[in-house]
């Protein structure tokens, strides 16, 4: 007959054996808490941040945008807005081109596609004007037309179809022709004033422009403002000053150009 303490042995073992199965489990679990290692997380790609950053602060100056139909009592250009190859940086740098001559002169000129500013200043007498054509020798634009001395800032290929590889320049007297990058743009906040004198082209920084009062009541000849947006280019003022006036602007319009002779003062509201 077995005892009670036959019977207690007999039971110490199996307890044993269980005891010693836990504590390996408890020793292999600690053991691989310390020998495993995790998995690093994925780097952070900097460059990709940056480049979306660039593209998003410059896409409304380097994106084509599709033209939409206006309802407006103004003609509106079908045309959409020019597109450079890559975004531009803030600190992007490119040699300007420099054309100069005295007199009539036909000159190529070897831009990248895509728009630029153009700044252009002529000393002398009687009837001074640049006309700009394609590779075809097709007229592209009549982008001065003027009496005497002159000092300018246009736009040069903002519209998607146009790329001057000619100017023909009607003159009596020496001029310059400077081709910048678009970072050579002057900027302007809105809501706020802008004033300027002559031809200029001004890039809004801000948002929903709503109104534009002018006041050209110390200029002469044609006052001409054109606003550059989503729905391409549209003719905002087109009048003979002296005038003054108020006219409605395209929401998305991010950029103005102005061609005036004499000084003149923009105020732009936003909505």
């Amino acid at each position: 007959m077995q005892t009670l303490q036959n019977f207690k042995s007999n039971k110490r073992w199996p307890l044993i054996t269980a005891g010693v199965i836990v504590s390996l489990c408890i020793i292999c679990g600690v053991i691989s808490m310390f020998t495993s290692k995790s998995t690093p997380a994925a780097p952070v790609d900097t460059n990709a941040i940056y480049t979306s950053a660039v593209q998003t602060a410059f896409a409304p100056m380097t994106e084509t945008a599709n033209a939409k139909p206006v309802s407006t009592s103004t003609p509106v250009s079908t045309a959409t807005l020019a597109a450079t190859d890559t975004p531009i940086p803030p600190t992007a740098t490119t040699a300007p081109i420099i054309l100069q001559g005295t007199g009539d002169s036909v000159v190529a000129v070897q831009k990248n596609n895509g728009a630029a500013i153009m700044k252009v200043a002529y000393q002398g007498g009687s009837n001074f004007a640049i006309e700009n054509y394609d590779d075809n020798n097709t007229q592209i634009d009549l982008l001065v037309n003027t009496i005497g001395s002159y000092q300018g800032t246009l736009p040069l290929d903002f519209l998607s179809d146009e790329h001057t590889a000619r100017f023909q320049i009607t003159a009596s007297g020496p001029w310059k022709i400077q081709i910048l990058p678009l970072t050579a743009i002057r900027h302007a906040h809105i809501p706020g004033q802008i004033q300027g004198t002559g031809d200029d082209v001004i890039y809004l920084d801000g948002k929903n422009p709503d109104t534009l009062v002018a006041d050209a009541s110390k200029a002469r000849d044609n006052f001409v403002v054109y606003s550059y947006g989503d729905n391409g280019r549209g003719l905002a003022i087109n009048k003979i000053a002296p005038y003054t006036g108020t006219v409605m602007l395209d929401q998305s319009a991010f950029m103005i150009s102005v061609n005036a002779s004499g000084s003149w003062t923009l105020s732009i509201t936003t909505k």
